[in-house]
C-alpha cells in the first residue's frame, strides 16, 4: 500500500503545541504553561482518525546499547529445538537463495491457514507486505522460522478472530493487523523486538494484549483499539525500549497498564482522555514522562517498583495531573 503524507498531523502538532504544557512539571513542582521544545512535544492527532499511514515521529532510542534485534530478549528455546511446521495447501511464496516469504493466499481455498516454517527445505522467515490485506482470513498460525510479519500484511483482514505467534517472531511492521476488527485476544512472544506504527490500530474487538518482552512500542500501535481493557509486559530482560507518542490514544475501555523493567520514556497523548484507565504499574528505570501523556485519563494508583526518592527523579512533563496526583506504592515487586 502506497503511504499517503497528511497535513493533519501538522495541524494537530500545532494544536497540541498550544492545548498541552510543556515544562518540566517533576514531581513537586506545579505544571508549567510554556510550551515544550519541539524534542517533547508528542506528536497528537485525532483518536478518531481512520488513516494510518500519517507522519508520526519515531520513538526516542532505546535506554541501553541494546538497541538491535540482536541484542533481542533470550527466550531461551534455540530454533534447533524446533519442530517443523507443515503449512496450509496453496500458499504463494517467493524463494531466495537460502530462504522463503509468504506473499499471499495463493490457490488456498481455506480461511484457517497455517504458515509452514519450512518451503523446499528452506525456512519461511517473513510475511510479505500486503499478503493477505483485506482477505477473508480467519485465522493464522505463524511458526518460528518467521521473524517479520511485514508492512499491512493482514490489514484490513476483518474476519481475523485469531493470531497466534511464535518465539522467534522480531518485528510486527506498521500497520500489519490495521483494522482487524473481530481479533479478539493476541500474546506476543519474548523474542519481539518493536511493535510498529499502527500495527494493531482499530483492532475494535481487541480485549488484551499480553507481551512478554522489552519491545519498543511505536506510535499509534494500539490507537482506537476500544475494547482493550488490560496491557500487561511481563518477563521482560530489563533491554532498554520506549513507548512512543499516542500508542494508546483512543483505548476507552482500557482500565489496566503493566509495563516490564526497561522503559524509559512514556511517549505523549498515550493515555489521554482513557477514562476508564485506573491503575499503571511502573518499573524503576523509567526517566521521562512526555506531556499529555496522561491528560484527562482516569487513573488512581500507581504501582512503582522504585523508592520515593527514584520517583521525584522521574522528569514529569506538563499536563500529567492525574499521574502527579495518583496514589503511589512505592518499591511494588509483584
Amino acid at each position: 500500500m502506497k503511504k499517503l503524507i497528511s497535513i493533519l498531523i501538522v495541524l494537530a502538532l500545532s494544536a497540541a503545541m498550544f492545548a498541552c504544557a510543556g515544562g518540566s512539571a517533576g514531581n513537586n513542582s506545579e505544571t508549567s504553561q510554556s510550551p515544550e521544545g519541539a524534542s517533547d512535544s508528542p506528536a497528537s492527532e485525532s483518536a478518531g482518525s481512520e488513516s494510518k499511514n500519517e507522519s508520526a515521529p519515531e520513538p526516542e532510542q532505546p535506554s541501553t546499547d541494546e538497541n538491535s534485534a540482536s541484542a533481542s530478549q533470550d527466550t531461551g528455546t534455540s530454533q534447533a529445538d524446533q519442530t517443523p511446521v507443515e503449512g496450509t495447501d496453496g500458499l504463494a511464496f517467493e524463494e531466495d537463495f537460502d530462504s522463503v516469504i509468504v506473499t499471499g493466499l495463493g490457490t488456498c481455498a481455506v480461511t484457517d491457514i497455517v504458515i509452514p516454517s519450512h518451503v523446499n527445505g528452506k525456512p519461511v522467515v517473513a510475511i510479505d507486505e500486503e499478503a493477505f490485506e483485506e482477505t477473508n482470513v480467519t485465522s493464522v498460525v505463524i511458526p518460528w522460522t518467521v521473524k517479520k510479519v511485514d508492512e499491512d500484511a493482514f490489514a484490513g483482514c476483518e474476519s481475523l478472530v485469531s493470531a497466534e505467534f511464535s518465539e522467534g517472531l522480531e518485528y510486527v511492521s506498521e500497520g500489519a493487523f490495521f483494522g482487524c476488527m473481530s481479533l479478539k485476544k493476541i500474546e506476543l512472544p519474548a523474542s519481539l523486538y518493536s511493535v510498529g506504527h499502527a500495527a494493531f490500530r482499530g483492532c475494535a474487538s481487541l480485549e488484551s494484549v499480553s507481551l512478554k518482552g522489552s519491545t519498543i512500542i511505536w506510535s499509534n500501535a494500539f490507537t482506537d483499539c476500544i475494547s482493550m481493557k488490560t496491557f500487561e509486559m511481563t518477563n521482560a530482560g530489563g533491554y532498554g525500549y520506549d513507548v512512543s507518542d499516542t500508542a494508546f490514544q483512543g483505548c476507552t475501555a482500557l482500565e489496566t497498564v503493566r509495563f516490564a523493567e526497561g522503559l524509559g520514556v512514556i511517549g505523549g497523548w498515550n493515555f489521554s482522555d482513557d477514562k476508564a484507565l485506573k491503575t499503571i504499574y511502573l518499573p524503576k528505570s523509567l526517566t521521562r514522562v512526555k506531556a499529555c501523556a496522561f491528560l484527562r485519563s482516569g487513573l488512581e494508583k500507581v504501582f512503582y517498583a522504585g523508592s520515593e526518592d527514584e520517583w521525584k527523579q522521574i522528569d514529569v512533563k506538563g499536563s500529567n495531573e492525574p499521574l502527579l496526583e495518583a496514589e503511589i506504592e512505592y518499591n511494588y515487586a509483584g
